[in-house]
C-alpha cells in the first residue's frame, strides 16, 4: 500500500493532499510551487492554528507557524472595541429615542443609560496598544 504525499504551497500558503490532486488540475488551481512535507507537518500545520500565529512559509518554502504581525493583533482590538461600544449603544437605542422624542424616562431606564455610558466610557479609554494583553471593561449588572 502506498504512502499518501501531502505538500505545501508557500505561494498560496496552504496544504494539500495527494488524493486531491486531480481534483485542483482539472481546476486549474494546483500551485506550481508545492513542495512535499511529512503526515507529521501536514498534522501540525493543518491542526487548530495556536494562538498568536498564522501560517506562513520558512525561507525552504516548507510549513511553519510565524507570528502574527503587532499590527494586525492591534487592528483585531480596535475592531473588537468597536463592536463592544455598537452592542452597548444598541442596548440603550430605545432608552436614546426616548429621550429624543421628550419623553421621560423611569428610574430603571435612568439607571441602564447611566451605567451603558460608563461602560462605552470604559471601553474607549481602553489602550488597544497592549494587545493581545488587554483586560476589556465588563459591563455591570443593572
Amino acid at each position: 500500500m502506498e504512502l499518501m504525499k501531502y505538500y505545501f504551497s508557500a505561494g498560496a500558503i496552504a496544504l494539500y493532499r495527494e488524493d486531491y490532486k486531480a481534483r485542483y488540475i482539472a481546476a486549474g488551481s494546483w500551485p506550481d510551487d508545492v513542495v512535499e512535507i511529512t503526515v507529521d507537518e501536514y498534522n501540525e500545520f493543518s491542526s487548530a492554528t495556536p494562538d498568536g500565529k498564522l501560517l506562513a512559509a520558512n525561507s525552504g518554502g516548507k510549513p511553519e507557524w510565524a507570528n502574527v504581525p503587532i499590527e494586525d493583533i492591534i487592528a483585531a482590538a480596535e475592531n473588537r472595541k468597536q463592536e463592544l461600544i455598537n452592542s452597548a449603544l444598541q442596548s440603550i437605542s430605545i432608552i436614546q429615542l426616548k429621550m429624543q422624542a421628550g419623553r421621560k424616562l423611569t428610574d430603571e431606564e435612568i439607571h441602564k443609560l447611566n451605567i451603558t455610558l460608563d461602560y462605552i466610557d470604559a471601553v474607549t479609554a481602553t489602550d488597544t496598544s497592549t494587545a493581545p494583553d488587554i483586560k476589556w471593561p465588563v459591563p455591570r449588572e443593572e
